[in-house]
């Protein structure tokens, strides 16, 4: 089993990642509250926001429910893993590891409710046509920027390049346009395929 870290970081991964989804569906109008309030878990943080912060603007009451929603699960989270570490008395990171399942894990309910989110998640917004029509293209754009700094290593700065003998040079340009935000992507995209796009420096 990996150490209480990489647990950790896994795990942490996923709810940011679903909760940043929950989001951009809910601002994109792909998905609305209506639809999600069918998800106890997400029905009841709209419950507390509702709450603390009546007659707030629809944008506030999103952000904080997605907020109340991250808090939640990592509540439920840390409660779960400190009381598997008691449980079985671990006391290293080696017993940690020994383990057979991974002891940082939410609770079986708050677990059956992030299946709930992340099946809502899959049905309404990642078969979406929309998001797949955006996930090609950002698909070409990876494929596109990859292909071209493989075939002229000179387009690449100078300290990916000093990468080459190290770890490889395949490996050092996948870990360059893996590492881009989305618009610097773009922008790249843009001034190695667009012709009217100024090059810059």
């Amino acid at each position: 089993q990996r150490g209480l870290e990489a647990q950790a970081a896994d795990v942490a991964d996923e709810v940011a990642y679903m909760n940043h989804d929950l989001d951009d569906g809910l601002r994109s109008g792909i998905f609305d509250f209506d639809v999600l309030s069918a998800l106890p878990v997400w029905k009841e943080a709209t419950r507390e926001v509702a709450d603390r912060l009546a007659g707030a603007s629809a944008s506030i009451r999103r952000a904080q429910t997605i907020v109340t929603l991250i808090n939640t699960l990592v509540s439920d989270l840390i409660e779960a893993g400190l009381g598997r570490i008691d449980a079985a008395g671990l006391d290293s990171p080696e017993a940690i590891r020994s383990q057979p399942d991974p002891v940082l894990a939410f609770s079986p309910g708050m677990e059956a409710s992030r299946r709930e989110l992340k099946r809502f998640l899959s049905e309404n917004f990642y078969r979406h046509p929309r998001v797949l029509h955006m996930t090609r293209k950002a698909e070409r754009i990876v494929e596109d920027l990859f292909r071209v700094y493989s075939e002229d290593t000179a387009l690449l700065p100078e300290n990916v390049q000093t990468r080459f003998a190290l770890e490889g040079e395949a490996r050092a340009i996948a870990d360059y346009v893996a590492g881009m935000t989305d618009r610097f992507a773009m922008s790249e995209h843009r001034k190695l395929f667009d012709p009217h796009e100024p090059i810059g420096v």
